[in-house]
């Protein structure tokens, strides 16, 4: 009588087809949301792509109307002057190549920099917020300039400042060593405070580590870039 009972009291062979019926089209709806998600967020980091080669861009055709300010200017320089003695000439004109082969070369660098541009990479220390802090302290501290790029929100919400920062690669070398010097003490002084997908987090940079400023962080499915400085 008790097996009879237990018996009568299972479910039935079309309550369980019902039960995994409805676990199989949860894991379908879950499934899918997923997929959509990443749908969404792969078209977002194509856009910012985008945004991050017309910064790229428009930094690049400011720089080709310095070329061809300083070629004007060597042309002028070129042509006799009254008074300028030979020796004179010779040392403008030198400066004056001198810095038209910098400006080339930094154009040589954003070029390659857009070209990085359609890469996009993650690291496992980008997990949390301050992984990402502390990793680009201490490749400003190496003086390994070769992710920085990687750091900028992959959406192109990004601001100027951050930008200036993480586009290091196409610096001159003096102004590399700078940004060594800028961030390469930098310290994390704070908890990081979140408010949704952002963490807003205070750090100390500088020569002396004494200057003070908050970096605000976005989260991206699930790793932490710079958003604003």
């Amino acid at each position: 009588m008790l097996g009879m009972f237990i018996w009568a009291c299972g479910p039935s062979k079309s309550e369980i087809a019902q039960r995994e019926k409805f676990v199989a089209d949860s894991v379908a709806r879950v499934d899918s949301i997923k997929r959509e998600q990443l749908r969404i967020h792969l078209e977002k980091i194509e856009v910012g792509k985008g945004i991050k080669e017309n910064y790229l861009k428009e930094i690049l055709a400011l720089n080709e109307k310095e070329i061809q300010l300083a070629e004007m200017k060597l042309k002028k320089l070129n042509e006799f002057q009254l008074g300028r003695s030979l020796s004179l000439k010779e040392q403008q004109l030198s400066n004056q190549r001198y810095q038209i082969a910098g400006l080339k070369e930094l154009s040589g660098k954003i070029e390659r920099e857009i070209a990085q541009v359609k890469l996009h990479q993650n690291f496992d220390f980008q997990k949390t917020p301050k992984g990402t802090l502390e990793a680009f302290f201490k490749a400003a501290n190496d003086g390994d300039t070769k992710n920085m790029r990687y750091l900028l929100d992959p959406y192109g919400e990004f601001s100027n400042d951050v930008a200036n920062i993480c586009f290091v690669e196409i610096y001159p070398k003096e102004a590399i060593a700078n940004w060594r010097r800028t961030f390469g003490k930098g310290r994390i002084m704070s908890e990081p405070k979140m408010e949704n997908n952002l963490a807003h987090i205070e750090i100390a940079y500088g020569e002396q580590s004494n200057k003070l400023e908050e970096m605000t962080m976005v989260e991206r499915e699930g790793y932490w870039y710079f958003l604003d400085f």
